[in-house]
C-alpha cells in the first residue's frame, strides 16, 4: 500500500513525515516501512536507532543493519529512507507522489491475518465478536485480489475472484 499522504487517508491531522508512505508485507511475513520524506529525527527513526546497534552491510553502504530484540532489521542509509526485515525488501518499496494512494491485497492473505488475530480483535471493546470476524475472513478466502488506485485525475478499484 502507498500513498503520498496517509494521514489524510486514515483521517487523521497527524504529521505525514511520521507515518509511512508505503507498507509491503511479502507473503512469508517479511515487511517493509518507508517512512515520509522529512523523516529523519522523527521517533520512528530515534525508536528504530534506540533499540539496536546499527552497522553497515559489507559491500553496500546504503543499507545499515540493525540487531534489535524483535529480530535482524534493515535501514535506508538515506534520509527519510525505509525500514525492512530483509535488505531485498528496501528496493521493493515503492515511492509515493503527492494526492496519490494505491495498494493491493490478496484475500486470502488477509483472510490468514485476521484469522491470526481474531482472538484479540475479539476482546476490543465494540470490537467484531469471534463469530463475525470468522465469517468475514471465509468471505475474504473467495477473493483473490483487490487493487486500487485514486490519483488527483480520478480513481480504480478492481476485485478478482
Amino acid at each position: 500500500m502507498v500513498s503520498g499522504d496517509l494521514s489524510s487517508l486514515l483521517g487523521r491531522s497527524a504529521d505525514t513525515a511520521a507515518v509511512p508512505g508505503a507498507l509491503l508485507v511479502a507473503a512469508d511475513g517479511g515487511w517493509g516501512v518507508r517512512l515520509g520524506e522529512a523523516s529523519s529525527g522523527t521517533i520512528v527513526e530515534r525508536v528504530v536507532r534506540a533499540v539496536g546497534e546499527g552497522r553497515e552491510r559489507p559491500g553496500d553502504p546504503s543499507t545499515l543493519q540493525w540487531d534489535t530484540p524483535w529480530g535482524t532489521l534493515f535501514l535506508a542509509a538515506e534520509s527519510g529512507g525505509a525500514v525492512a526485515t530483509r535488505p531485498e525488501l528496501l528496493a521493493r518499496l515503492p515511492l509515493a507522489t503527492p494526492g496519490s494512494q494505491w495498494g493491493c491485497l490478496r484475500g486470502e492473505e488477509v483472510a490468514g491475518a485476521l484469522t491470526g488475530t481474531a482472538a484479540l480483535l475479539a476482546r476490543l471493546p465494540g470490537g467484531p465478536s469471534h463469530q463475525q470476524i470468522a465469517s468475514a475472513a471465509k468471505a475474504l478466502q473467495q477473493v483473490k485480489e483487490c487493487s486500487w488506485r485514486l490519483e488527483p485525475s480520478g480513481g480504480q478499484l478492481q476485485l478478482r475472484w
